[in-house]
């Protein structure tokens, strides 16, 4: 046998028991710190490794485990080419030989400088690249934070027991109105403030409210009067009807032009219109007031209709209410 066979036979040799001797360490590693001198123990139920059936449940944990041991593998062959090459050095005498010894080596040095530099600029860039993750542990929440809760959408308000306020009545149908079941007109026939949304504001506020007069104009004929205010029995049946009925929309309350004594302008009264122009909408809503113990009728122009449909439609037209 010449050297130069003897010489190869010998370094695959060692290189072998340096392989065995590399993941003789690594199994052992758990026993050694854990002080325990019994046998090693690398079953799949203590290790789990890539080919065990509890290992492939998770894909996460099984492409991480695979990510591992080729890390490992990469790194023991290139630290094995690096013994392989200072051997070959060691023992060869020839230039041509320590020059292959020597490129060896270097490419064992340039795959662990790879794999490091590739490690490290992961992990820079963020930590949780190195850690594969199954996609239900992506949205965990991590301890101590909270998700934020929806922004809150105001209730719809009970209404089977009426306010027996004017200001807790308004507010109740100002809820409403947050539904988008009720509407209020802002369009004001008199002064500025009579209109029905602003008086809806301010009854809800607590606040004096815009009472006008008949012949009133968009620079006289109101005044803010505390002493007068909606009654709550047509601002809770409003509610009831808005929710229950039909969608509608306050025209006028204690602004606007009416009939001398109108009961508009001590409180008493109120017009509204249904979104639909369907005649039976409104004379659904007209009989609900009425059932209520109001008085309820189509208007147009001061004069009241038992057929909502002759009026639905017309410029104007609207369902006058007042107490009884």
């Amino acid at each position: 046998m010449n050297f130069n066979k003897f010489q190869k036979i010998s370094i695959s040799f060692l290189l072998v028991i340096f392989l065995f001797s590399i993941f003789y360490f690594l199994f052992s590693i758990p026993k050694v710190l854990a002080g325990d001198n019994t046998s090693i123990d690398i079953s799949c139920a203590k290790y789990k490794y890539p080919w065990c059936q509890e290992a492939q449940k998770e894909p996460g944990a099984l492409v991480g485990r695979f990510y591992i041991i080729a890390l490992g593998l990469a790194g023991a062959s290139a630290l094995g080419v690096l013994i392989y090459g200072a051997i070959l050095w060691t023992l060869s005498g020839a230039v041509t030989s320590k020059q292959d010894a020597l490129e060896w080596i270097k490419g064992a040095l340039w795959g662990l400088t790879l794999l490091l530099a590739a490690y490290l600029i992961l992990y820079t860039i963020n930590p949780d690249l190195v850690k594969l993750k199954n996609p239900e542990e992506l949205f965990e929440i991590p301890a101590g934070l909270s998700v934020p809760s929806a922004p809150s959408v105001p209730s719809l308000p009970s209404t089977s027991l009426p306010y027996k306020d004017s200001k807790s009545a308004a507010q109740n149908l100002w809820m409403v109105s947050l539904q988008k079941q009720v509407s209020f007109s802002n369009d004001a026939d008199c002064m500025p403030g009579s209109d029905a949304e602003s008086v809806i504001k301010d009854t809800k506020n607590g606040q004096p409210i815009m009472v006008c007069s008949p012949g009133c104009t968009k620079t006289t004929g109101c005044q803010k009067k505390s002493d007068i205010s909606i009654h709550p029995e047509l601002l809770n049946s409003t509610a009831q009807i808005s929710l229950n009925v039909a969608k509608l929309k306050v025209t006028s309350l204690t602004g606007g032009n009416h009939a001398v004594n109108s009961p508009h302008y001590n409180g008493t009264g109120m017009d509204v219109v249904p979104y639909s122009n369907n005649p039976k909408a409104w004379e659904a809503v007209v009989q609900a007031y009425n059932s209520k113990g109001l008085f309820a009728a189509c208007d147009l122009n001061g004069i009241f209709y038992n057929d909502c449909s002759k009026i639905v439609g017309h410029k104007g037209a609207h369902i006058h209410v007042n107490t009884k």
